[in-house]
C-alpha cells in the first residue's frame, strides 16, 4: 500500500513562471552581430506606436568593438526606461538625448543636422544647463545663460542654440516631462541679416571656363544651372537622366555618418525637394558623354548604367562625400582670385537671382530650388543688383516723360 508524503507546498508552478519570464526577457535581448570589419549591429525596439499598435524598431550600426555596441545598448535601454517611467529629477540633457533620438526616428531632422546641434548643445548649453532637472528651468535661468554665451559666442549661434532648445522643451512638454515651456517666455537674441550677395554671369562664366577637369565642371555647371545642393549633386545617378526629353530627377541625397560610408537619403525638405527639371543642350551632352564612358565600365560589372552615379570616385556605384566638392571647389577658387568668395552654395544663389531678373515669379524660382516655402527664396537666395535697380529707376522715368 502508498502513503502520501507530505513534502510541503509545490513551487513548480513558480519555478516554471519565474524561467518562462526570464526566457522571455532574454528573448527580447538584442543579438549584438559583426555587419563589417570593424561596425557591429543590432536591432532595437523603442516601443510601441500609441496610434497604430505597431512596434518601432531600428537597425542600430556602431563603430568600433563590440564593447562600444554593449555600451551602446545598454544607453538606448536606459534612455528607453526613463521614457516609460519619467521622474521629476530627470535632466535637460537626458530629455534632449530622447528628443534627438525621437526626431531622427521620425524623420524629422537629419543626421548631419543632428550631429551639428548635437556639437552646439555640448560646447555651448550643456556645461551651463545640461545637469539641471526641467523643473528648474525657467525664463529667468535660461536669459542669464544666454547673457553668459553672448560674451564668448555670436548673436546667431546662440539663436540657433535657443531654436534647438526650445524644440527640445516643447517636445518634452507634450510627452509630460515638464509642464511650461519656459522658452516661450524668452526673447532670443537678434541677428542682423547680411545682405544676400550671388556670383556675377560674368564670374561663373569664368569659373566654367577655368575648369579643365570633366567630372568638377560638370559638378559646377549643375550647381550654376539649376541649384542644386551639392548633396543632390552626388546624389545623382545616370538613370535619373531622362536623355529623350532632356530633363533630370532630383529624387535623393547623400549624407555621411561618423564610421560609415555615404549613403543616400531623401532630399533635405523631403517630398518638397524632389523635382523635374529641365537640361540645356550644353549639359544634356555632357551628361551623354558621361553615360558613354560608363558603358563598358558597366558591360564589365554586369550592371546597368543607370546604377552609376553621375559624380563618382574609383567605384562608380557608391557615391562620394559631399564635403569632397567643397574641398575640390575651396582649392579651385584659392587658386583664382577672380572667383574669390564663390562657394557652390552661392551657384543656388545665383540660380535664384538669375531667374528673377529674368522676369520668373518667386513662387517659380523657389519651386526651382525646391524650397519649402518660396519666401525663403525671397528672403536669403535673391540677392539686389545695384545695374538692374538704376535700370529699372530710370523706366519709370520714361513712362512719365511727355516728350
Amino acid at each position: 500500500m502508498w502513503h502520501e508524503i507530505d513534502t510541503g507546498p509545490d513551487f513548480r508552478p513558480v519555478v516554471r513562471l519565474v524561467l518562462g519570464f526570464y526566457g522571455r526577457c532574454m528573448a527580447r535581448e538584442p543579438k549584438i552581430r559583426q555587419v563589417s570589419p570593424g561596425v557591429w549591429g543590432f536591432r532595437f525596439t523603442y516601443g510601441t506606436d500609441p496610434l497604430t499598435g505597431k512596434r518601432i524598431t531600428s537597425r542600430i550600426r556602431v563603430p568600433g568593438s563590440i564593447e562600444d555596441a554593449r555600451q551602446k545598448l545598454r544607453e538606448l535601454q536606459h534612455r528607453k526606461n526613463l521614457r516609460q517611467h519619467p521622474v521629476p529629477s530627470i535632466t535637460l540633457s537626458e530629455v534632449r538625448e530622447m528628443w534627438d533620438e525621437s526626431t531622427q526616428h521620425q524623420g524629422r531632422r537629419r543626421v548631419s543636422t543632428a550631429r551639428i546641434e548635437e556639437s552646439a548643445y555640448v560646447r555651448m548649453l550643456e556645461p551651463l544647463l545640461g545637469h539641471l532637472p526641467l523643473y528648474l528651468l525657467s525664463a529667468e535661468v535660461i536669459t542669464r545663460a544666454y547673457d553668459e554665451l553672448l560674451r564668448r559666442w555670436n548673436p546667431g549661434a546662440v539663436r540657433r542654440l535657443h531654436q534647438q532648445l526650445s524644440s527640445i522643451l516643447t517636445w518634452a512638454s507634450e510627452r509630460g516631462y515638464c509642464e511650461v515651456v519656459a522658452t516661450s517666455r524668452v526673447r532670443a537674441p537678434r541677428v542682423e541679416r547680411q545682405r544676400v550677395v550671388a556670383p556675377s554671369v560674368e564670374t561663373v562664366r569664368f569659373l566654367l571656363d577655368s575648369v579643365e577637369d570633366d567630372q568638377f565642371w560638370l559638378v559646377c555647371r549643375l550647381a550654376a544651372s539649376l541649384g542644386l545642393r551639392r548633396a543632390e549633386i552626388v546624389g545623382l545617378k545616370v538613370g535619373d537622366v531622362n536623355f529623350a526629353v532632356a530633363t533630370i530627377d532630383v529624387l535623393r541625397s547623400v549624407t555621411v555618418e561618423r564610421g560609415l560610408s555615404p549613403y543616400t537619403v531623401p532630399t533635405k525638405t523631403g517630398e518638397r525637394g524632389t523635382g523635374t527639371l529641365g537640361l540645356d543642350s550644353e549639359l544634356l551632352e555632357s551628361l551623354r558623354s558621361l553615360r558613354q564612358r560608363l558603358l563598358p565600365v558597366a558591360v564589365q560589372l554586369g550592371v546597368p548604367v543607370e546604377e552609376f552615379f553621375v559624380v563618382s570616385g574609383s567605384d562608380p556605384l557608391v557615391p562620394v562625400r559631399p564635403d569632397s566638392l567643397t574641398h575640390r571647389m575651396r582649392s579651385h577658387v584659392n587658386a583664382h582670385e577672380p572667383l574669390r568668395g564663390v562657394t557652390l552654395h552661392s551657384l543656388r544663389r545665383f540660380v535664384a537671382t538669375t531667374l528673377v531678373e529674368s522676369g520668373v515669379d518667386m513662387a517659380t524660382a523657389g519651386l526651382v530650388l525646391r524650397h519649402t516655402d518660396s519666401s525663403t527664396t525671397a528672403q536669403h537666395y535673391v540677392a539686389p543688383r545695384a545695374e538692374r535697380a538704376r535700370r529699372v529707376s530710370a523706366s519709370i522715368g520714361e513712362l512719365l516723360s511727355t516728350g
